[in-house]
């Protein structure tokens, strides 16, 4: 499809949105001469994986907790600052979550400095919750055209529980005594729009996928990611593992709007 305003906007954040906005910058740290026993304190307490080693006011190497359980010395702990542990600090959201695929951290580089830590806990933060939000608000709005270019009328009801066409319904009639002017299409959910996409054959066929298994496939959990982004109560990552799950969901999102965009660009026949 052409590129729209929607485009734009998200164009411009994702420019924006980027490993600077969520990196921690007041970073505790240890020095080679430091107790040991007091770090460990300090990491079981806060919860740190690792800590940066400082010398001269630079950063010079990191330490594990686990290493350093074991060595009982910094110095013997410490290991040096990689290349592939390091970020620039312009490094957009999406790409810093496929890089997160190969570490647990990385240490961010500004100007041939390194001027903070982004860890993966820290895609939990709002930057990150934005880009997926605008990222699936666009699918969403994506999907609601498809059903509204594919079906006559609002013949799609027929492919929904009776339970949640009435709910439908009444959410219509409800915006409508607000004076409140939408159409029946706009009072589906992503929930909704998902189903209606795995459950008619005709529509999965328009949009590209050969059998209601491989179109489960691409949305299995795109829903859940959406309730997840917009309840910030909700964690995105509870835990490393979940880091690879968030990814390929992101994945099969952005594989699943090209369906859709180049879908939108196709006459109905028949």
């Amino acid at each position: 499809m052409k590129e729209n305003a929607f485009d734009k906007v998200m164009a411009t954040l994702s420019d924006q949105l980027n490993v600077a906005q969520i990196m921690v910058t007041e970073l505790d740290y240890c020095t080679r001469n430091d107790d040991p026993s007091r770090i460990l304190g300090v990491m079981d307490t806060k919860n740190y994986d690792i800590m940066p080693v400082k010398e001269d006011d630079r950063f010079i190497g990191y330490i594990e907790r686990s290493l350093l359980e074991k060595m009982k010395q910094i110095g013997l702990a410490m290991q040096v600052i990689k290349f592939d542990i390091i970020v620039s600090s312009n490094t957009s959201i999406d790409k810093v979550i496929n890089l997160f695929q190969k570490s647990r951290f990385f240490f961010v580089n500004r100007a041939n400095d390194l001027v903070g830590l982004v860890t993966y806990a820290d895609l939990d933060k709002i930057p990150v919750r934005i880009w997926l939000f605008i990222l699936i608000s666009k699918f969403e709005i994506l999907l609601l055209q498809l059903i509204k270019k594919f079906y006559k009328k609002s013949l799609w009801l027929n492919e929904l529980t009776p339970l949640r066409r009435r709910k439908i319904t009444d959410l219509l009639n409800e915006k409508r005594k607000h004076d409140i002017d939408v159409s029946l299409e706009d009072c589906l959910n992503l929930g909704d729009l998902i189903e209606l996409l795995e459950r008619d054959g005709g529509l999965r066929s328009f949009v590209g996928y050969e059998t209601r298994n491989s179109c489960s496939q691409e949305m299995s959990g795109l829903d859940h990611l959406r309730n997840n982004v917009v309840h910030p109560s909700n964690s995105l990552v509870n835990s490393y593992d979940g880091v690879k799950k968030l990814n390929e969901r992101i994945g099969r999102l952005q594989q699943a709007m090209k369906r859709v965009e180049s879908a939108l660009e196709n006459p109905i026949t028949g």
